[in-house]
């Protein structure tokens, strides 16, 4: 069950965290370990003070970041798999970056123009290869957290010629320069035939973004290590891949998740500006009414 506390107080926040888990303590062995999830280390030292302070002592959590977390779960539940993360990505970019014949294609001809847009200095070649490669590696990281759905197409677009694959009914709009390119590097990387897919035939391991990683792993989830439940506190953005992760988990153990909102009510059952401008008008005549 997914559990969700939200409030326009951190403090009000960390109270109901503190009150949680003296419920929590109050049934259990003290020496099983809390699991605690946090968007950065500012908010995991806020959290400990508070804790301690408000029970005299914060011992046995173990704190975690929400993406470490899933491609551990995702990992235990396919064996031989490996979660493919932003220094993984950035590695192998600049495997790609030295490439020659992969950057040949038509498609990646803005790359090869940026390498040497500062001359072709080995040096200076270098530097943006690293520059370029450390940039990619977090923005395709991100991409398959926050935008699953465009590298999907990009997948099938690998099994027509590199080209968005033709559908019925109204069609996907053109790619922009800049999203050619992008596509091209990306399926150079984990395409079908791309450097990862190499690597997994290679040596056996299987590596894939984690939204794939989990999507594959075995049903239920392996989430013994996870105890009997899980807190998310102060994760205020949590990409649209990870719904559907916490969805999985909270089908398996108790997830409660502690969130600033500045207003009492959810932000989609609010009426948008121009919601509140039709309401105020009425409702709207029909040209043709109907006859009874």
């Amino acid at each position: 069950m997914i559990r969700l506390f939200y409030s326009n107080a951190t403090e009000e926040l960390l109270a109901a965290l503190c009150r949680a888990l003296e419920e929590e303590r109050a049934g259990r062995s003290p020496l099983e370990p809390t699991h605690l999830v946090v968007p950065n280390r500012n908010v995991e030292t806020y959290v400990k003070l508070g804790l301690a302070a408000a029970s005299g002592v914060a011992a046995n959590i173990e704190v975690t970041f929400l993406r470490q977390l899933l491609a551990r779960v995702a990992e235990r539940g396919l064996p031989r798999a490996r979660a493919v993360d932003a220094d993984l990505i950035e590695g192998h970019l600049l495997a790609l970056l030295h490439d020659d014949v992969r950057l040949a294609r038509p498609e990646l001809a803005p790359v090869r123009e940026y390498l040497v847009a500062a001359g072709t200095d080995p040096d200076a070649v270098d530097r943006r290869r690293c520059q370029l490669a450390a940039a990619l590696g977090r923005l395709f990281d991100e991409y398959a957290a926050s935008r699953p759905r465009m590298l999907a197409a990009w997948r099938a677009s690998a099994g027509a010629g590199g080209a968005p694959p033709r559908q019925a009914g109204p069609q996907p709009r053109e790619a922009g320069a800049t999203e050619r390119w992008q596509r091209a590097l990306w399926l150079e990387l984990l395409g079908p035939r791309g450097l990862f897919a190499e690597r997994s035939a290679r040596e056996g391991t299987t590596f894939l973004p984690l939204g794939d990683l989990l999507a594959a792993a075995e049903q239920p989830l392996d989430v013994s290590t996870l105890g009997r439940s899980l807190h998310l506190f102060g994760v205020s953005y949590v990409a649209e891949s990870y719904h559907r992760m916490l969805a999985l988990l909270g089908k398996q153990l108790d997830v409660r998740i502690y969130t600033l909102n500045p207003c009492r009510e959810f932000w989609e059952d609010l009426e948008t500006a121009g919601e509140a401008a039709r309401a105020r008008k009425g409702p709207r005549r029909k040209l043709f009414p109907s006859r009874g």
